[in-house]
């Protein structure tokens, strides 16, 4: 390629780019839990909502296994990488991991192979070899993203390289109370506090496992309820409007606590098993399924949702306010919140 036309092609990049930004609306689609074993027919319904940006929140392929053996993460990339729709290409792309994309089910900063798979994460993602992510340990970033005079800082958190272990069996995890317990280590608590410092319009906060919902048996930040207050009383303290945006449950969700807002969207393909999935049951369990699969939560803004589904953000520079949907495998919404961007 000519120097001419390789300096044309970024000039045209660039301009569309800009353009891109300077519109008054924006949106960015999100999901987590999405198993290269499977179908993934989740993609067409989200290329119809035409987003600018996609979020990966975790558990963006199965990998990990019980012997640490990396080589079974490496062939879940390999199959992953020929299940995602091209037409992400177009998108700008934020990602994070979770335990099963880290390479062990539930890890955290014990795990032995956390460096080499930092290593897969940042090959599978195209991330910059100047990018910071490449250069230290964990994969926590931050963008700034300007929209018109709205001004946005994406924080993707790793809340698996730096985590303590946890306490108690899987599935009924105990309060890890121990005061050098912690979820993102010291270093990115650090980092974390210098990046609320800076003002901006909203803060959109990446956490693989939940933030504000406490009612569940499985993962979550209250389970280290010392970082999980400090995360709060950041947030809290700060003068930028926060949204966060989790994955994790294979359940969608919407919370509230104070100001902060949580969405939780998962699983992108690999649902809930119900008894109304198995054959010939479907009219005799639809109302025992709500009941045995009901989630209730003090912090939730409605009921969780248990199918197939992924969460959509569509921004109004203007009005300064945010439309939140989750939306099911067919483009329906099935919960939905409006944000304002300014603290009451």
């Amino acid at each position: 390629m000519s120097k001419k036309v390789s300096t044309f092609i970024f000039f045209i990049f660039v301009l569309f780019h800009k353009q891109l930004l300077l519109a008054s609306d924006y949106s960015i689609a999100f999901g987590s839990c999405l198993d290269q074993r499977k179908a993934q027919p989740i993609w067409h319904s989200i290329e119809k909502m035409d987003p600018n940006a996609f979020i990966f929140l975790g558990d963006n392929v199965y990998g990990d296994h019980p012997s640490q053996n990396l080589a079974y993460l490496y062939e879940a990339y390999d199959q992953q990488e020929t299940k995602l729709p091209r037409w992400l290409n177009t998108l700008k792309i934020y990602s994070i991991w979770d335990d099963h994309d880290y390479g062990l089910n539930d890890g955290g900063a014990s795990f032995m192979g956390k460096k080499e798979s930092q290593n897969i994460f940042i090959d599978f993602w195209g991330i910059d070899p100047n990018d910071q992510r490449a250069k230290r340990e964990g994969i926590y970033f931050s963008e700034k993203l300007v929209i018109q005079d709205l001004n946005i800082k994406i924080i993707g958190l790793d809340t698996r390289y730096f985590r303590s272990d946890l306490k108690g069996n899987k599935n009924f995890y105990l309060n890890n109370n121990d005061e050098n317990a912690s979820i993102l280590g010291a270093t990115q608590w650090q980092w974390l506090e210098n990046e609320f410092n800076e003002e901006v319009d909203l803060v959109i906060l990446l956490s693989s496992i939940q933030v504000l919902s406490t009612d569940h048996r499985f993962e979550k930040w209250s389970l280290f309820p010392a970082e999980r207050d400090k995360l709060i009383k950041l947030i809290n303290n700060s003068s930028n409007k926060t949204l966060i945006l989790s994955g994790d449950r294979h359940r969608a969700g919407m919370y509230k606590l104070d100001e902060i807002i949580e969405i939780t969207s998962s699983s992108m393909n690999k649902p809930i098993k119900t008894f109304s999935e198995k054959k010939g049951f479907e009219k005799y369990f639809d109302q025992a399924m709500d009941w045995v699969f009901y989630e209730d939560d003090e912090l939730a803004l409605d009921k969780t949702y248990i199918k197939e589904n992924f969460g959509f953000i569509k921004i109004y520079s203007e009005q300064k306010l945010l439309e939140l949907n989750i939306f099911d495998i067919n483009g329906k919404s099935v919960l939905s919140h409006n944000l304002k961007l300014s603290k009451s």
